[in-house]
């Protein structure tokens, strides 16, 4: 009987230090929590769930405060989405590349009874005051947009089972494609990208990240529906 309950207190203390070494570093956020020093996260959409691991800014880690992971499951075609805002207007502005730098994994699992050939990630900011920052500093914008956009330059950027389509640096959007679809109860996930927003003195910034997946039109869908039992025809036929 000794040997059962030891046994047993073992397996329990395992899961409890196994549970604490899974989220070590890793801090579930809400509504009007930090993300780093100077921002706060808000509008942070029902279904959404966001997880901010803090970091040193480092070469290693392509000099960002920290990693979001946003995870999800999409019930539909509406986009979902959570809001960053700048905690007072900056004092002074920052270099091209400074700013806020974040890394930006996506966890999205397809909730619908149809498959996914397309996902969006969108950077969308205020744009009246990206109007008045390029009237004001006329900063260049060859390497880094005055929006809030994304990079794909850091380690480790990549996507299953969707792939990026076209460009991926210095971006308000990432589009995703085939690849291959993602099927009802599969995920997709979108790793290490980089969330890049610069300072301007005076200038409190603001911006929403929105995630949407897509799925083809009626006819195209129906059309790859046949195409699919065709060719299973005509394995059956060989057979």
């Amino acid at each position: 009987m000794y040997w059962r309950k030891s046994a047993l207190s073992l397996g329990l203390l395992t899961v409890v230090l196994l549970a604490g070494a899974n989220s070590a570093g890793a801090a579930i956020i809400t509504n009007g929590d930090a993300v780093g020093p100077n921002y706060t996260i808000q509008a942070i959409d029902p279904g959404v769930s966001v997880d901010f691991v803090a970091t040193v800014p480092a070469a290693g880690n392509n000099n960002t405060i920290g990693k979001l992971t946003v995870t999800m499951s999409h019930l539909n075609l509406f986009p979902l989405s959570f809001r960053l805002t700048e905690n007072a207007a900056a004092t002074v502005t920052s270099g091209a590349s400074a700013g806020l730098r974040l890394l930006l994994d996506v966890r999205d699992t397809n909730g619908m009874v149809v498959p996914w050939f397309d996902y969006h990630i969108h950077a969308e900011d205020n744009a009246e005051d990206v109007r008045a920052i390029q009237a004001l500093f006329g900063p260049g914008e060859g390497s880094h947009l005055v929006a809030a956009h994304f990079h794909d330059s850091t380690t480790g950027f990549g996507s299953n089972p969707l792939v990026i389509l076209g460009l991926a640096d210095n971006v308000v959007d990432l589009n995703y494609g085939l690849g291959a679809m993602v099927n009802p109860g599969q995920l997709f996930s979108a790793n290490n990208i980089l969330l890049h927003e610069r300072d301007f003195a005076g200038f409190q910034r603001d911006f929403q990240v929105t995630f949407t997946p897509s799925v083809p039109e009626p006819a195209t869908f129906a059309l790859a529906a046949l195409g699919i039992a065709a060719i299973g025809l005509k394995l059956v036929a060989r057979k």
